[in-house]
C-alpha cells in the first residue's frame, strides 16, 4: 500500500480474546509451542513425519499444527525435502530468528540498493504458493510504497513473485499449474496461465520482472530473483508509487542488477 511515514503499532492479543481461548485451543497453542522449539533446534528443517516422532504428537495433529503455523508465516517449507523450518513471521515478535540467515547474509547489498534507489527495497522468500517478506528497507520519500515484514505476496502478480517463479524449474511450476489460482486483483492483473507462460520466458530472458499496478492501483515494482545457500528462492524487489517507477525505470533496473549479482556471488561462498 501507499503511506506516508508514520509509526505503527505492533498486533497484541488482548485479555479479552485470552479469556476465550478453550481448553483445545490453549492445547492447540502448546501444540504449535512444541513445534516451533523442536524447529528452533532444527535449522535446516524437519518432515512432518519426523516432527511426529520427535515430540509423540500424532501425525494428523502435527499436519493441522504445521498448516495453522504456516497460514501466519511462523513456519516455512523447505521446498528441497518437503519438510518446514522456521518462518519469517517470527521476526516482528522476536530480536531474531533461526531462519532468517539469508536476510542477515543480504542486509548489507539490499539496504544499499534501498539508500541508492530511496524507494522500498523487500527481500522475499519462496514459501509453497507465496513470497514472504522477511526484510524490507524505507527510502526517504514523502510518499512510498510499504509491506510489513511477514506479508505474503502473490507469485503471479508481484515483481517479486514473478521473479521467484522465473527461478523454479519447470517441474515445480507444473505443479504449481494445478494449485496457484489467478485470482484478478485489479484491472492489470494476469489471470491466465498462457500469458503468464510468456512472462515468465521474457523474465528469464531478461532477468529482471516487472509488476505495473497487477497487485495494487498506484504502485509498481521491479525485481530480481537469487538463489540462497541452501538452494532456497528469493527474489529481491523495489516498489515505489507508479508514475516514479516509471520515470526511474531504467536507473533501477541497473541498481538491482548491479547489487543483485554482487549478492549471489557472495551468496554461492556462504
Amino acid at each position: 500500500m501507499l503511506e506516508r511515514p508514520s509509526q505503527s503499532n505492533s498486533a497484541r492479543l488482548g485479555a479479552g480474546q485470552l479469556r476465550n481461548l478453550d481448553s483445545g485451543g490453549l492445547q492447540g497453542i502448546a501444540k504449535g509451542a512444541t513445534v516451533l522449539r523442536l524447529l528452533a533446534r532444527h535449522s535446516r528443517g524437519l518432515s512432518l513425519r519426523e516432527i511426529a516422532r520427535m515430540t509423540e504428537i500424532p501425525l494428523a495433529t502435527v499436519q493441522r499444527v504445521v498448516t495453522a503455523l504456516n497460514k501466519e508465516n511462523l513456519v516455512i517449507s523447505v521446498s528441497r525435502n518437503g519438510g518446514v523450518r522456521l518462518g519469517p513471521g517470527l521476526i516482528p515478535l522476536a530480536a531474531a530468528v533461526q531462519g532468517s540467515s539469508l536476510a542477515e547474509w543480504a542486509h548489507p547489498f539490499v539496504s544499499k540498493i534501498a539508500n541508492e534507489a530511496n524507494e522500498t527495497t523487500d527481500l522475499s522468500l519462496f514459501d509453497r504458493d507465496k513470497a514472504v517478506v522477511i526484510a524490507q528497507y524505507t527510502g526517504n520519500q514523502e510518499l512510498r510504497a510499504v509491506s510489513v515484514v511477514g506479508d505474503s505476496l502473490p507469485l503471479y502478480c508481484t515483481a517479486s513473485g514473478k521473479a521467484v517463479l522465473s527461478a523454479l524449474p519447470d517441474g515445480e511450476l507444473r505443479k504449481l499449474r494445478r494449485t496457484l489460482h489467478l485470482v484478478p486483483m485489479t484491472k492489470n492483473t494476469i489471470v491466465s496461465w498462457e500469458k503468464l507462460d510468456r512472462e515468465i520466458a521474457k523474465i528469464r530472458e531478461t532477468g529482471v520482472a516487472f509488476d505495473v499496478e497487477e497487485h495494487r492501483i498506484g504502485i509498481a515494482g521491479a525485481a530480481i530473483a537469487i538463489t540462497g545457500p541452501a538452494g532456497e528462492y528469493a527474489a529481491v524487489g523495489i516498489k515505489a508509487p507508479t508514475h516514479r517507477l516509471l520515470e526511474r525505470q531504467q536507473s533501477i533496473t541497473r541498481t538491482l542488477a548491479e547489487h543483485c549479482q554482487a549478492l549471489q556471488r557472495h551468496l554461492q561462498i556462504c
